[in-house]
C-alpha cells in the first residue's frame, strides 16, 4: 500500500507539471498575472491546511501528512497560477484539494491501525515505539526508496 501511496504521490507531480507547460497562460499582462498569483497562493494555502485540519492528530511529529498536503498545494498552486483554460485551472484546484484529501486520509490508514492490529508503518520511528501494541523492543522501523517521497517508514514486528 505505501508503493500505491508514493506512485500516486509522484504522479500528482508529473501530471500537475505536464498540465502546467502544455496549458498554460501565455500572453498576460503584469496585473492578470498578479492577480493569477495572488489566487494561486490562496489556493495552494487552502489545499495545504484543509488535510492537515482533518487529519492532524497529537501522535508524533512525522506521523502527520505533511507531504501530502504539499505535494497537492503546490499542484493547486501552480495550476491557478499558470495553467490557461479557467475550467481546467478549476478542475486541476478541485482535483489537488481531493487529492490532498484522499492522500491525508491514506497516510493516516498506514500509520494509524484500526482495531488492534499491528503498526505497519510510521511517519515517526520514535513514536511507534511507544505507542505500537508490541513490546518496544520488538519492533524495527527501515528505510525504504519511498520513505523520502512519502514519510512513511516500514515496521516490522519480531
Amino acid at each position: 500500500m505505501a508503493l500505491v501511496h508514493a506512485a500516486w504521490l509522484l504522479l500528482t507531480v508529473v501530471v500537475t507539471v505536464a498540465l502546467v507547460w502544455t496549458r498554460r497562460a501565455r500572453d498576460l499582462r503584469a496585473g492578470a498575472w498578479l492577480i493569477r498569483v495572488t489566487l494561486g497562493a490562496a489556493a495552494g494555502l487552502l489545499v495545504f491546511l484543509l488535510p492537515l485540519m482533518v487529519f492532524a492528530c497529537s501522535c508524533g511529529a512525522g506521523n502527520n501528512p505533511v507531504r501530502q498536503a504539499a505535494v497537492a498545494a503546490v499542484g493547486a498552486a501552480g495550476a491557478v497560477a499558470l495553467i490557461g483554460p479557467r475550467a481546467l485551472r478549476v478542475g486541476v484546484a478541485g482535483a489537488m484539494l481531493l487529492s490532498g484529501l484522499a492522500l491525508g486520509w491514506h497516510f493516516q490508514h498506514l500509520v494509524l491501525p484500526r482495531g488492534g492490529t499491528p503498526c505497519r508503518f510510521t511517519g515517526d520511528p520514535a513514536f511507534v515505539r511507544n505507542s505500537c501494541s508490541a513490546d518496544p523492543a520488538r519492533v524495527h522501523v527501515g528505510d525504504t526508496w519511498y520513505t523520502p517521497v512519502t514519510g512513511l517508514h516500514p515496521v516490522s514486528v519480531d
